[in-house]
């Protein structure tokens, strides 16, 4: 599992669309910059990751990963 931990997106993109096999999540800056708890969004499987922007320009996404503990 990954749990989607940035602080702020980039004001050059549009949107931003992440994609897995349990979750979509698609947010502005603007919309994101509102959210609280509501953007720690948790992703397994993979990640497909869909910017929209004018001119795009590389941008960081912090993630923090849940190793599940078994015995």
């Amino acid at each position: 599992m990954w749990i989607l931990n940035t602080k702020g997106l980039p004001s050059s993109i549009d949107e931003m669309e992440l994609i897995s096999s349990d979750n979509v999540f698609t947010a502005t800056p603007e919309e994101y910059d509102f959210m609280d708890e509501y953007r720690y969004q948790v992703f397994t499987d993979y990640i497909d990751i869909k910017t929209k922007a004018e001119n795009f320009k590389p941008y960081r996404l912090e993630f923090v990963k849940i190793i599940p503990h078994r015995n």
